[in-house]
């Protein structure tokens, strides 16, 4: 299982993942590798970890598993709810979601860093 390092940015946008390397993002514009959602096969939502210092999130794609680990200010509803989405897409076969509701949970989760 990858585990992405501290220093990853992984995005979800209404179609894909997206992972990349902020500093060649910003300079270069690359990106490490890219899913769409349709390749999400399993999703291991958070389980009784109110009271663990870091959420992670287990994504099983067709080609590669992911472990996120959240920073320790992330809000568990809203880890909970990006695992909800995420599982419905592997279930479904859906090609993507709505990007309201993938920019809503990011900024819930960003919200929750911040305050």
């Amino acid at each position: 299982m990858d585990k992405a390092a501290s220093g990853t940015f992984m995005p979800v946008t209404d179609r894909r993942i997206i992972i990349a390397s902020p500093r060649a993002l910003l300079l270069r514009g690359e990106l490490v590798d890219t899913f769409p959602l349709v390749h999400v096969q399993f999703v291991r939502p958070p389980q009784n970890q109110k009271y663990v210092a870091r959420l992670t999130l287990d994504v099983i794609t067709e080609h590669r598993d992911l472990r996120w680990i959240f920073p320790a200010g992330a809000d568990v509803e809203s880890v909970d709810k990006l695992a909800l989405m995420l599982e419905a897409i592997s279930r479904s076969g859906q090609r993507s979601i709505g990007a309201v509701e993938i920019a809503h949970t990011v900024a819930s989760l960003h919200s929750s860093l911040e305050g």
